[in-house]
């Protein structure tokens, strides 16, 4: 069996949520400019303006500027709420939240997620299960985003665990490995039942 973890640090987006629920909406808006599948979604949350939004550089207003500016007139109103990042919008999903509540109390609970400043706010409208969780770390917050080894060791100083006691559960493949050459052990995320499993052969009750 594999050893018991101390602590869980999660992501948020892509692991709490389904990213593929907005492709529909975003497709519909892609058409409408001419621009091939998946480009709007790739500008919003890639390229420089996010990096810099995402730790606190620059204002939303300065992101949303930089990455929409040239397509805000040719795009309905409701593409607005976007300049905020995607992670509000994306449909929470629920197995995982239900894992989350099972593992509460059999082991210390963290997350960190690359997000704008408003993400916590956001959380705390929808009522999302903030208390499960001993440590919040979000990326615009702290000044550190993943796969940067300084934000997984913001995790690790605020738990109070060393880093080779902490499971860190990230569904892209970068933040994985960079977890990794910090000194965390992690996994990466692809279905609940996956990591559910997972964690029941490190001797959790799952």
């Amino acid at each position: 069996m594999t050893e018991r973890p101390e602590a869980i640090v999660f992501d948020y987006g892509g692991v709490f949520t389904l990213p593929d629920s907005l492709r529909p909406e975003f497709e519909m808006y892609e058409r409408a400019l001419g621009l091939p599948a998946g480009a709007l979604l790739e500008a919003l949350g890639s390229g420089p303006a996010w990096e810099a939004v995402s730790v606190g550089a620059i204002s939303e207003e300065e992101y949303w500027r930089q990455v929409v500016g040239e397509w805000e007139g040719r795009l309905p109103p409701a593409f607005g709420r976007f300049r905020h990042g995607t992670l509000p919008f994306e449909t929470i999903n629920g197995e995982m939240v239900e894992l989350a509540k099972r593992l509460h109390g059999q082991v210390r609970l963290g997350l960190l997620s690359n997000a704008t400043i408003s993400l916590r706010a956001h959380l705390e409208r929808l009522g999302w299960p903030m208390h499960l969780f001993e440590v919040i770390g979000i990326s615009a917050e702290i000044g550190r985003r993943k796969p940067d080894a300084a934000a997984f060791r913001w995790a690790a100083e605020q738990l109070g665990v060393p880093m080779e006691r902490i499971l860190f559960v990230d569904d892209k493949p970068r933040n994985v490995e960079a977890a990794r050459a910090a000194g965390m052990r992690a996994l990466l995320f692809t279905t609940v039942s996956e990591l559910a499993e997972r964690l029941r052969e490190m001797g959790l009750r799952v």
